[in-house]
This record gives C-alpha cells, structure tokens and sequence, in this order.
C-alpha cells in the first residue's frame, strides 16, 4: 500500500501516470493515487479508483479488481458515506477471499467495521472486525494491532467486558512482544475499560496507570489526557471527589493544550458533575456553561440537549423557576430528536410541572410575560408538557414517573374543570400506584414473615459487601499514592530528597490504612446496633404489615417529593445504576449472579444437586522450576496474567470460575444454571486456554524469558454445589466427579486437553471436535481410566 497522504508524492504520481502503459501497473498506479487522495479529496481518490478497476476488469486481474474497489470503499468512508462504501467493501471482500489476498481482505474488513458502527449497526460491525483479526493475524500485518483494538473497543461498547479483556490481552502481548510501547499503551487502556465495566476498580486504576506512564515515555498527549480522563472517572465512581477533580483537571490542562475543544467539553462536564454532586451549584453551572459553548460552536445537539437540561436541573434545585423555564424550554428543544426518550419525556414534564406551578403561586410576573396574565393558558400549556411525558414513559413502559405525571395531570384537569377527565387520569395514577406499592409492600411482608433470620443474614450480607466496598476503596486509595511517589521519586535529584519522600510515603500509607480500619470498626458497630434494634421491633413491624394486607393504602405521596424523585431520577439515574452495579458487582466477584440473587431474597442458599457438570482443571508443569528463575514479583505477575486471561475465557463460554489454589486453575460448566451446551463449552473452554498458553510461551521464548506450559483435564458427572464460609463466601463443589477431573488433569499431557470417557461419550458425535484415543491409563486412587485427547477439528 502506498505512504499516507503526501502532495509531493502525489503529484509525482500523477506526472508518471500520463506516462502508464495499459497493464497492470497502471491499475497500481492508478491505486497508490486513489488511496494518497482519501484525506485530501475523496472524491477524487474514488474517480481513479474505480478507473482502476474498470482497467483490471478489461485485464481479468482479480487482484487489481480487488485493490482498487477496496479503495473506492475506504475514499467513500473518507467521504462520510457510510452507506455507500458498504457494497463496495463487501465485494472487495469477496474478491480479496476469492483470490486468498489477505492484506485487502484484513484492511477491507477494518473499514467495513467503522462504516457498520457509524450507521448503527454493531453487531455486523463485530462480525468484520473479527474477520479482519483472523486474517491479519496470519500475515503479521501492521494493521492487526488496529483491527484488535477496534475489535476490543466494540466488546466494551457491547458491554462485552470479558470478551473485550481478551482481545486487550492479545493486543497486549502482541505489542509487548515487538517492543511496541504506544500499543502496549493502547492495550493497557482497553484492559482498564474493561476491569472497570467488571467493577475490578482496583485492576482497572493499576491498567491505567500503566498506560500512563507509557504514554508519558513517549510524549502522546492526546492519549495522556484521556488516562488522566478515565482515572477521574474511576474516583467520580467511588465518591473520592477531590481525586476525581485532580484528575479532571489534569486532562483538561493537556486539552486545552492541545487545543481539542470536543475533549476538553467532556473533560468540563465532568468536573460540573462532580461540583453538582457536591451541591456546590455555581461552579457547577459555570463549568457546565463552558462545556455548552464548546458544544454550541460545534453544533452537536445531542450534547447541547443534556448539558442544557443539567443546568435547568440546577436552577430547579435552587426554586428559581424563571431561569429553570428557560433552561428547560431549550432542552426540549435540543433533545426532540435525540435517541434518550427517557431524558425528554421527564424534562416535557418537569416542564409542565413549573407551569403549574407558575398558575397555582399566581406569579403575576411569569404568568404576564408567558400568557399575558392568563392563568387558564398557563394550565392547557401545563397540560401539553405533561401529557407528552406521560405518552413517552408508556412506550417505555417506565411506572415510577408515569404514576408521577398522571396525579399532575389530573391536578391540572381538575383546575381547569375537566372533572370528568381528572377522574380518569386519578384512577390509572390509583392503578399503577398501588401496583407500586404492592410490589414494595409483599416485599416487606415476606421479609417479617421469614422474622429475624431473614433480617439478620441480610444485614450479614449487607455487612460483607460494605466493607469489600471500604476494602476497594482501601486498595485504590493505596495505588493512586503509590503512582504518585513513583513520580516524584523519578523526579527527585538526590538521595535526602528519595529518602525523604519514602518516609512521606509511608506516613501517608500508615494514614490511609488506619482510616480503613476505623470504619471497619465503624461498619461492625453500625451492623451490631442495626441487629439490636431489628430484635427490639420485629414483632410491632410483623403485626403492622399484617394488618396492612386487608387495607387498601391511599396515601398520596407529596407533590414536592415526587418532584424531587424526579428530579434524582433525571439528574443522578446513571450515578444511581453506577453505584447499584457497584454493589452487585462486588457480591457477583464472589458468587454466581443466581446464588448471589438467591442468597439476597432468602437470606440463604441452599445447596443444590447437579447431574451433569463438566469440571475444568488446569495446572503449570513444571511450576517448582520455574519459581526458582523469576522474582516473587514477576513471579505472581505472570500467573496473573494467565489467570486474567482464562477469566476473561471462562466469561466467553459461560464457565463459571471456582477458585484458583497456587497455580491451579478449576471451573465448571453446566451450573448454576444448566445448559444442554455446557460440556462443548468447556472443552472449548479449555482449548482457548491452551491457545493462549502457547502463544505467550512463545512470545516469551522470542525474548529468551521463561514461559510456563500447561495441562487441562476435564470430566463429566454430578456434584453438589453451594456456599461455604461465614466471614467470607465462597461457592464450591463437591463430588467424585471432581475427584476424577483432577485425575484426568495430572494425567494429561502438556499442550493437551485430555477428557474422561464419560465427557467424550458426551461430545463425541461433534463435528467441530477431533478425538486421540490414548487407552487406558492409570490414574492415581482411581486405576485404570479410559483417557481422551481433544482437540479443534480445523485446528
């Protein structure tokens, strides 16, 4: 392929293609050109493309069909037309495969996914970008470091976060193996996005500080802002807000620096956010005004829609209802035709909320300036705003706020003596009302009439998950100072000066983790007094809420306590699911998400029963020897590693992880939830780890490092599985079946995946799978066994 954009190497170029003989030279010529003017006037890039191809077609070159009508694609992309470069790229695609071209095919397929995302269309987008990984991975192209973390950021986008964090390691490992720091930069981001969208805050923070510090080696500022960025993010998430805007404001000053406006008003909404959070309104709304001006000078209305309406939110919060009309008026304006229906029915109806309120309070002065003092015209236009909301959140089948802005209309109704009409709309806001609070009061119900058991394992739980959360804050806590010295520690000029930061260091670790542990302590006593407290009033709230079952509740709840959950729900509902997700995430890190739910419904989890659980073992050879030729450090370092990788396997086919003992790796498939796919699962499972085994080995043994190889056992039976522990969780199984799995693993072979009889009677019919009988091999405590090797039948 030709060198990006040159006008010199352009117009020499074009001085020799005057001189072209019809072969097929002219059609690379013809090729290099299209793809030089792609920046510069597509085009232009796409008329001598297809001149190009039209030449080849009369040579019956399939290669230069293919070349040049991948390069009307990729000029049409250059152009903005996304739609029109699909079909070219998809026969340059054709051909490139019809003829095994696999550079084209590979660049063809990386274009092919951007034009898929840019017209909303992920999952196709997907499906090319894997196509171009597996095709350039075969050739070694400069482009397959593109295509993987194209193809990572689609998973994180996807919300894919395991599959996104096997891709990064991939890219990682690619990179690290050619000396490629920028890319090793790149991989450590995507593997912080996605530890972050697992909730592995801590891991996350440590990828980004990697990534950082490579970017720093190297001077790439855009790529320093946006670590700086994420880091914020990650403290924003866990309510450390002087952290957070430590970090903000550094993104932001390589911003400006920069001068990348679209950045730099991301960066300025974010630290509003954070002064908004803290109630401190007026930096809030002075950082939120700057974003706005960015945005407004760069047209993008989707952004003016949501920063608009946070400002609004703000002058609602201060009752100042004048500038909040205002505000609120332009954000229906800017988000009429944008994709979150939620956030403009709320704000239709927030709005109808202050034009009620301007008729009830008779404010003379709004009421002349909008409706030349007619209170009537404030309460039909009231009722407009309100009756949008109502029909928005019903398409989305949305009850809380629906509920809200029915009783607000009937209100309105009534005021303007529709009584026939307020009856109506009182009645579906009864309805759905006690819907509501149905759900809520059975809930209750249920809880005191499982008594003080179910009250005192929820507070148990409750207890274990505060203090993981104080433990993560703890850990990232510890990692933001650690980097912090790291830096200075770089920078100091003299050994006092290390010294003495080391002692500053070690007072301010010593600090950190005494305050851990006095909210430890906080949170045990809160618990006990809480346990205290349940014994004391567990009979008077059992008796009421028995009582409550023959009593229909009435209770309106008030107009200003609706409108402040409103107002919760616009303005903090992506802090909300944020720190609910938190929360779920740190229990989800210790138990199934169907044991964990059940475990927080019933107070407990019963051990079940499983008839066919395929159990996964692994284990390093060798990993006595080669403890003795690495550091503690790297020793650990490198087992993570692995372990991060088969984790982010085990998320790909739905294996559930058990637990890891030194360097033994154990999973299962097949439960908490059976599925008739779970034994190929496994196996498939087990094949990718081997995979990724051999690929690092090698890439290892390239930089003369040692490198560990592996054996996988599996076999097929039932086990009991449930929860074990009272301080700390764990989900276990049991069984002889696990027994045999353990045989089948340290009776295999390195490189291998070696299966019971039982599993291969299970898989054997399987097409994608090859099987290498090995006979009967004895196995320790169990004699002789019928033993299997399996592996991918394509290879």
């Amino acid at each position: 392929m030709a060198q990006e954009s040159d006008p010199v190497a352009l117009e020499a170029l074009l001085q020799e293609l005057t001189k072209a003989k019809i072969d097929t030279n002219k059609v690379k010529l013809l090729n290099d050109i299209s793809w030089l003017y792609k920046t510069i006037d597509p085009d232009k890039g796409i008329a001598y493309a297809e001149q190009g191809f039209e030449l080849a077609t009369e040579l019956g070159w399939k290669k230069g069909q293919a070349i040049t009508m991948n390069h009307v694609g990729i000029n049409s992309y250059y152009k903005g037309d996304y739609l029109g470069a699909i079909p070219h790229l998809l026969q340059a695609i054709d051909l490139s495969e019809q003829i095994q071209l696999t550079s084209t095919l590979g660049i063809g397929a990386i274009m092919l996914g951007l034009c898929y995302e840019n017209t909303g269309q992920p999952e196709l987008a997907l499906q090319a970008y894997i196509k171009s990984v597996n095709a350039l991975r075969k050739i070694d192209h400069p482009y397959f470091k593109t295509s993987l973390r194209n193809t990572s950021n689609l998973y994180l986008n996807l919300s894919k976060y395991p599959e996104a964090l096997v891709v990064a390691n991939e890219l990682y490992d690619y990179s690290k193996a050619y000396n490629d720091e920028p890319w090793q930069g790149i991989a450590y981001t995507l593997k912080g996005n996605a530890y972050q969208g697992l909730s592995n805050f801590p891991v996350s923070l440590q990828n980004y500080y990697e990534a950082i510090k490579l970017y720093e080696k190297h001077d790439i500022k855009s790529f320093m802002q946006l670590g700086d960025y994420d880091i914020g993010i990650i403290f924003q998430t866990q309510g450390n807000y002087d952290k957070a805007l430590e970090y903000y404001n550094k993104s932001l000053a390589i911003s400006e620096d920069m001068g990348t406006k679209e950045t730099s008003a991301s960066v300025l909404t974010n630290i509003g956010s954070v002064y908004d959070l803290r109630k401190e309104y007026k930096k809030a709304r002075s950082y939120y005004l700057q974003a706005l001006e960015i945005y407004e000078g760069q047209g993008n209305q989707k952004n003016i829609a949501r920063t608009v309406y946070n400002i609004g939110g703000i002058y609602l919060v201060e009752k100042d209802y004048a500038n909040a009309l205002l505000w609120f008026e332009r954000a229906v304006a800017a988000s009429r035709n944008q994709i979150d229906n939620f956030q403009t029915s709320v704000i239709l109806g927030l709005t109808g909320e202050v034009y009620l309120q301007m008729a009830i309070k008779n404010d003379s002065t709004l009421l002349m300036k909008h409706f030349q003092g007619n209170k009537v015209a404030a309460m039909e236009t009231a009722l407009v705003y309100t009756d949008s909301a109502i029909s928005m959140l019903t398409d989305q089948g949305e009850l809380k706020n629906r509920a809200f802005y029915l009783h607000q209309k009937s209100n309105i109704q009534a005021s303007l003596n529709h009584h026939d009409e307020a009856l109506k709309s009182y009645k579906l806001y009864s309805e759905i009302n006690d819907s509501l609070f149905n759900i809520e009061r059975d809930k209750k119900f249920v809880q005191a009439e499982m008594g003080y058991e179910y009250g005192r394992r929820e507070d148990s739980l409750n207890l274990a998950s505060t203090k993981q959360k104080l433990e993560l804050q703890n850990k990232i806590e510890l990692q933001a100072l650690s980097f912090e010295y790291e830096a200075k520690q770089a920078a100091a000029q003299s050994e006092q000066e290390k010294q003495q930061l080391a002692y500053e260091e070690a007072f301010k670790r010593q600090q950190i983790e005494n305050e851990y542990v006095r909210k430890q302590m906080e949170a045990e006593a809160l618990s006990q007094q809480k346990d205290l407290e349940r014994k004391q009033a567990e009979a008077l709230n059992k008796a009421e809420l028995i009582r409550q079952r023959n009593i229909r509740n009435s209770t309106l709840l008030g107009a200003s306590g609706l409108l402040l959950f409103s107002i919760v729900v616009m303005r903090q509902r992506n802090k909300v699911k944020k720190e609910k997700a938190r929360s779920e995430e740190l229990l989800l890190n210790i138990l199934p998400a169907e044991i964990a739910e059940e475990l927080k419904e019933k107070g407990k989890a019963a051990a079940r029963d499983f008839d066919r659980v395929s159990i996964l073992f692994s284990d390093f050879e060798g990993f006595t020897e080669h403890s003795a030729k690495l550091s503690a450090s790297n020793l650990v370092s490198e087992i993570n590693h692995c372990f991060e990788a088969f984790d982010g396997i085990m998320g790909k086919y739905k294996i559930e992880k058990i637990k890891t003992i030194g360097d033994a790796y154990m999973a299962a498939g097949g439960l908490p939830v059976p599925s008739n796919d779970s034994v190929k699962n496994t196996i498939l499972a087990a094949l990718d780890m081997q995979t990724f085994i051999s690929t690092r080995k090698a890439l290892m043994d390239a930089q003369g490092l040692p490198a560990f190889e592996m054996r996988v056992g599996i076999h097929t039976g039932p086990i009991v599985a449930g929860i074990v522990g009272v301080k700390k969780f764990q989900y276990d199984i049991w069984g002889d079946a696990v027994n045999t799995a353990s045989r089948m693993e340290s009776a295999g072979k390195v490189g291998k995946v070696n299966i019971s009889q039982h599993t291969y009677k299970l898989v054997k019919e399987d097409e994608d799978f090859a099987f290498e009988s090995r006979g009967k091999i004895i196995a320790k405590g169990k004699g002789e066994m019928d033993m299997w090797f399996v592996s991918r039948k394509n290879g």
